[in-house]
């Protein structure tokens, strides 16, 4: 049985926008997506936070950049460690480009100590090994 439906042009206007915001952006890099398995990862929220809030870290975004197109997905996010501008950091750095090569960059005391990691699970756990050494 068939049935119609009618769509003014204001529903078929909103449906395609609706398409096309779900439609990912092959150029667009998703630092989360890169586990061996192909599966979301999110190693932020499984490995980073947690190990470092166990050990005293603090968690900020920047709320003026978060989830915006310079600032997509985690990588205005930042843990630091007493000081944020004098004790050890971690954050997603999304560099010039967002949409191009992500770090996972550690550093203290301004930019000393500054070691990139690159991503996913194996970097993470190399970061927050490294963040823990410093002081």
């Amino acid at each position: 049985m068939r049935k119609i439906v009618r769509l003014t042009e204001r529903d078929l206007t909103r449906i395609v926008k609706r398409v096309i915001m779900e439609q990912e952006d092959p150029y667009r890099q998703d630092p989360e997506n890169n586990d061996e398995r192909g599966q979301d990862s999110d190693y932020w929220g499984k490995i980073i936070e947690p190990k470092l809030k166990a050990k005293g870290w603090t968690l900020k975004v920047d709320p003026n950049s978060y989830n915006t197109s310079k600032c997509p997905y985690k990588c205005c996010t930042y843990m630091y460690k007493r000081d944020h501008n004098t004790g050890p950091n971690i954050f997603l750095d999304c560099g010039e480009d967002p949409y191009g090569e992500w770090n996972l960059t550690v550093y203290t005391k301004g930019g000393q100590s500054l070691k990139k990691f690159g991503t996913g699970d194996d970097a993470a756990k190399k970061a927050v090994d490294y963040a823990l050494t410093l002081n």
